[in-house]
């Protein structure tokens, strides 16, 4: 029985596979379970070692005259010593501080409350318009921590990784972008699909007689919403036939309830799926030399916007099969 694991799969240290990626910028190898995660509202996109949870969020921050409490939304990876986020509040009009000053007592109170003491700080270009600020902090975690601020239009940003051994803060806080959604095209088993937001590469194994094969390709997240396409190169001496029978046992788990099924001939089949308050919708494309599979994974079972635009997305020739793509 295959699990949902590998939607956020193990990261390939390069496309492999018959896979060609476009864009060192676009899509950069990550970790193990690090995989990018793009928000619409509030608008950016960063790389999260694992699935992030959004939440309301209450910050203790410094304005210039003592500690307040503000409310707002954070998104955030946390486990055992170590923890990432970003969270989003609303300032108080006419408040004492602002601009950089403004920006400067947040550090310097999360560092007191923290315990810890601000080192190597600076601006912050990563934050975009507004005004901004970054530091390490020395906390004694051998991951090292670094927290950012940033104020613009009335809102104050705080982007924060504390790492414990293992974890990798700068890594996290230099991935931090103030962006929003937008479709990116890449190139996967000869042909292209367009991912929903910004993604990474991943790779899984597909057991097919006589052994295990990589199917390789690319994931990321919209929300909480998780998506992925990865393709697998039909091995010399496999049929087409098995070897998408073979990425049908890849993508299922048995505990799952089949909510739609169609086949499309000749080009493959589209699924919706049911587990527990999850709902994932998948498409399988066939060709003479490829298996292409498209996963979209929302744990609330609600269906976003983009679904079906990305598992319609996949293009191949005009003579049904992949197209060369350089490398290949």
């Amino acid at each position: 029985m295959v699990a949902w694991w590998w939607i956020f799969g193990c990261v390939s240290p390069a496309p492999t596979g018959g896979v060609s990626l476009d864009g060192v910028a676009e899509i950069e190898v990550l970790p193990p379970k690090w995989s990018w995660t793009t928000m619409a509202d509030p608008g950016f996109e960063a790389a999260f070692p694992g699935t992030p949870t959004w939440q309301g969020s209450s910050e203790r921050v410094d304005l210039g005259a003592g500690p307040v409490d503000l409310s707002g939304t954070a998104v955030e990876v946390a486990g055992g010593a170590s923890s990432y986020g970003v969270a989003v509040v609303q300032l108080p009009p006419n408040g004492p501080l602002s601009g950089l000053p403004l920006v400067k007592s947040v550090l310097e109170g999360r560092a007191v409350a923290m315990g810890a003491t601000l080192e190597d700080q600076g601006d912050w270009p990563g934050f975009g318009d507004g005004s901004a600020a970054r530091a390490r902090l020395d906390t004694g975690r051998p991951g090292g921590a670094v927290l950012g601020a940033g104020v613009e239009d009335g809102e104050l940003w705080l982007v924060r990784a504390t790492a414990d051994r293992g974890g990798d803060a700068t890594r996290f806080f230099s991935s931090f972008r103030r962006v929003e959604v937008e479709p990116r095209q890449v190139k996967l088993g000869g042909g292209t699909v367009d991912c929903p937001a910004r993604c990474g590469s991943t790779e899984g194994q597909v057991r097919l007689a006589g052994g295990h094969e990589p199917i390789v390709g690319l994931h990321g997240g919209v929300g909480l919403t998780r998506f992925s396409a990865m393709a697998l190169k039909i091995p010399a001496g496999v049929s087409v036939g098995a070897a998408e029978s073979a990425v049908y046992s890849f993508a299922i788990t048995r505990a799952a309830s089949v909510l739609e099924s169609t086949t499309e001939e000749p080009t493959g089949k589209r699924m919706v799926l049911q587990l527990g308050p999850v709902r994932t919708w998948l498409r399988i494309v066939r060709s003479d030399s490829h298996i292409v599979l498209l996963n979209v994974r929302a744990p609330d079972g609600d269906e976003p916007a983009w679904v079906q635009a990305f598992l319609d997305s996949v293009k191949t020739s005009p003579e049904g099969r992949p197209s060369t793509a350089p490398g290949q």
